[in-house]
């Protein structure tokens, strides 16, 4: 009995610290707008671990912007692979708060946008470059938009529906 009372002991310590190192996880939603992010220094990870899901025959940009002051960069990573870094932004620029549309379209500020197909993805980011010594500038964002199917998918798909139209018409014949 003192052994099971010991193992099922170690067993829910197990557990409970399991529980407690596990990552929460800011859902992300197709065109529901910018979502902030903090961050530290150089080489560590962004405070926030994001996650969506892109729904068969769908597609969606995933676009990530510094903000407020410019100069920091990150490198994005999906399901624990490196997508790319954001670019290297000119230096120089005003800061522009939570102006994230126009930090994403200045090239002062350092951004990126990543295309994503159907799947299910767990966004996280390491911080690659700090803007001088700041410690205020800790902010970013990231928004989750509907794309375009890409052209050959379209196009196959497209050829897909002709050629059952074809067949209906043989058919019918």
């Amino acid at each position: 009995m003192k052994f099971f009372l010991k193992t099922l002991a170690v067993v829910g310590a197990l557990a409970s610290a399991q529980a407690a190192s596990a990552v929460q996880i800011t859902p992300l939603t197709l065109n529901g707008g910018w979502k902030m992010f903090g961050f530290a220094g150089v080489g560590s990870k962004i405070y926030n671990t994001f996650g969506f899901t892109v729904a068969a025959g769908q597609a969606a940009h995933l676009t990530v912007t510094d903000g407020y002051t410019p100069g920091d960069m990150f490198e994005v990573f999906s399901n624990n692979v490196s997508l790319h870094h954001t670019y290297v932004p000119t230096p120089g620029g005003p800061s522009l708060g939570k102006k994230f549309d126009l930090a994403a379209a200045n090239p002062n500020f350092s951004h990126r946008t990543f295309y994503f197909t159907a799947g299910t993805y767990t966004i996280t980011m390491l911080v690659t470059r700090r803007a001088g010594n700041s410690t205020h500038n800790d902010t970013g964002a990231l928004r989750l938009d509907t794309a375009p199917i890409p052209v050959p998918a379209a196009g196959f798909m497209l050829l897909t529906a002709l050629g059952g139209v074809a067949a209906a018409r043989r058919r019918k014949a």
